[in-house]
């Protein structure tokens, strides 16, 4: 089965992207890149900083995206001489929409992702589905996506007794929410949970709620609340199966 899912991942992110670079040309192209932080004071000192880096092209036929991720976090009591690593993640995806502009948009992806905090060595996953498009005017959006995925994870130094690598197969339901509040201030909603088929009780699931100001045409400053959940993090040797991050930040578009 690894070897599969591992041929499964790397197939997806090769077809995305190339695709990607057909759509060079004729498509529309456009990006993102964010910068988020928060600081801890007083009793304990601490940092957590995170970037993303998003890329999207598209035309009437196609949509492709690609978004990288990174984030660390440290921290350290006043009695400590040094600090210490508490949470350190990063992800990269890759999506292809065909007929993005229509109300049923058929999709594949493929992602590779590793966290410290979660346990987590090395997760690969690749999937087919379709999205279901309820609200498209300009920046607002309503949506609605389903999809079966296969997965592979390697976990970061188990315990004795527990298997170093096992395998998934999920079914994957996303809502997808933006809207245009005022002329300056735009809201955005990513709810994500993800099922075993085999097994409902063993799942992962995230959100993400993200308010945005415009200071200029490309410039916004952001708040951001995220929590990932993942029901085997703790049998992994994780503190928590939540991982949840609330972040101060700038983004820019291009």
């Amino acid at each position: 089965m690894s070897r599969y899912v591992r041929s499964a991942v790397i197939a997806s992110l090769a077809v995305c992207c190339a695709t990607h670079g057909a759509l060079a040309q004729t498509g529309t192209w456009s990006g993102r890149a964010e910068a988020n932080t928060s600081v801890l004071f007083g009793a304990a000192h601490g940092r957590l900083i995170a970037f993303s880096l998003a890329t999207n092209r598209a035309d009437s036929t196609l949509d492709v995206r690609s978004e990288a991720t990174f984030s660390y976090a440290d921290a350290r009591a006043n009695d400590e001489d040094r600090s210490r690593v508490s949470a350190r993640a990063s992800r990269l995806s890759v999506a292809m929409d065909y007929n993005p502009f229509g109300r049923l948009s058929p999709f594949v992806f493929g992602s590779l992702e590793s966290s410290l905090q979660q346990r987590i060595r090395q997760r690969g996953s690749a999937g087919v589905g379709g999205k279901l498009t309820f609200v498209k005017r300009g920046p607002d959006e309503v949506s609605l996506s389903l999809a079966l995925l296969a997965e592979r994870t390697r976990a970061l130094d188990p315990a004795p007794g527990t298997p170093s690598s096992f395998s998934r197969t999920r079914w994957s339901t996303r809502v997808r929410a933006s809207r245009q509040l005022t002329p300056a201030l735009h809201f955005s909603h990513t709810t994500l949970y993800q099922p075993t088929v085999d097994a409902p009780s063993r799942y992962t699931a995230s959100t993400s709620t993200a308010f945005a100001v415009s200071v200029t045409r490309q410039v916004s400053l952001t708040v951001t609340l995220r929590d990932a959940y993942d029901s085997e993090a703790v049998r992994r040797g994780a503190r928590s199966n939540h991982d949840g991050q609330f972040l101060f930040g700038a983004r820019t578009t291009f």
